[in-house]
């Protein structure tokens, strides 16, 4: 997920980080342990509706990524392993071939 300077980080836990749109809904929360992100990071489109959600291990992205449109069909997905983009799909009906 993007973050862009104008964006602000308003809670902060030591599990979880949440930064919001300008205009207060929630764009994107990360969980953490040690220090680093572990789990799954999701990001919201300003409406609310999921746009991503990201598995980390050790602050590394690992396992699949996934991309979703507004509607909350499926865009794509990306496979990532300790940070390493391992493949990509497109998915412009909504459903992983």
């Amino acid at each position: 997920m993007n973050i862009n300077k104008g964006d602000k980080m308003i809670k902060t836990t030591a599990e979880v980080k949440k930064y919001y749109y300008k205009s207060g809904s929630l764009k994107c929360e990360t969980p953490y342990s040690n220090g680093k992100e572990n789990g799954i990071e999701k990001g919201y489109y300003k409406s609310g509706a999921i746009l991503e959600e990201t598995p980390y291990k050790n602050g590394k992205k690992d396992g699949i990524s996934k991309f979703y449109y507004e509607s909350g069909e499926i865009a794509s997905t990306a496979t990532y392993k300790d940070g390493i983009l391992q493949g990509y799909k497109h998915c412009s009906d909504g459903h992983i071939r």
